[in-house]
């Protein structure tokens, strides 16, 4: 009998990951190095996150696309819902305007989504007014640098050069370079967190 269950619960735990790996499809995922989502789009800005809020339930049918049955937003076990993250400009990095600043939102609970929290700096990527970005596994043109700016001074240093003329990012601020533990990254981010001592930054 003890077997049996185990076997039952193995068959369940299989499923439950197949159907969160069927939610997390998309295809090819664009290729997430600075320098070509800066080249690909108009508009580059460094934001950051203020609140995330739920959507209200009214807005659930326009949000997801048609009400669920069984939605509770703030119910306990939370189970359906969505939410909208608020932001406020650091740094506009490209483009002469900002309009149509892009509205970040996503579904909540599913497998794919990359939530993003207060505190958090993003760097958002987009080339039309009134784009909606979702944080998720399949959505490149979010790149979340953490609460912490102080190992990316030197990245956004690189950035800007980039956008203003050209010139080539540091292999190991592309997520196509060496890996994060590599000697010579491991060093630059030292350096950078020393620039951010050195500005008076906690």
């Amino acid at each position: 009998m003890i077997r049996l269950l185990a076997r039952v619960w193995l068959a369940g735990a299989l499923l439950a990951s197949s159907a969160a790996a069927l939610a997390c499809t998309c295809g090819p995922v664009d290729s997430r190095d600075l320098d070509d989502l800066a080249a690909r789009n108009a508009y580059v800005a460094l934001v950051r996150v203020s609140a995330v809020e739920l959507v209200r339930e009214s807005a659930l049918r326009d949000f997801l696309g048609d009400t669920p049955s069984s939605a509770r937003l703030y119910g306990t076990p939370y189970q359906t819902g969505g939410a909208v993250a608020r932001y406020v400009l650091v740094e506009q990095i490209k483009g002469k305007a900002l309009t149509g600043i892009p509205r970040l939102e996503y579904e909540l609970a599913t497998g794919c989504t990359r939530g993003v929290a207060p505190g958090d700096f993003l760097l958002l990527f987009w080339d039309q007014p009134g784009t909606v970005l979702k944080p998720s596994a399949c959505e490149s043109r979010i790149v979340n640098l953490g609460a912490y700016l102080g190992f990316d001074h030197l990245l956004l240093a690189g950035l800007r050069e980039n956008v203003a003329s050209g010139r080539p990012m540091h292999p190991c601020d592309l997520d196509s370079g060496p890996p994060s533990d590599d000697a010579t990254c491991i060093e630059r981010r030292r350096q950078s967190e020393a620039l951010d001592r050195a500005l008076g930054n906690p």
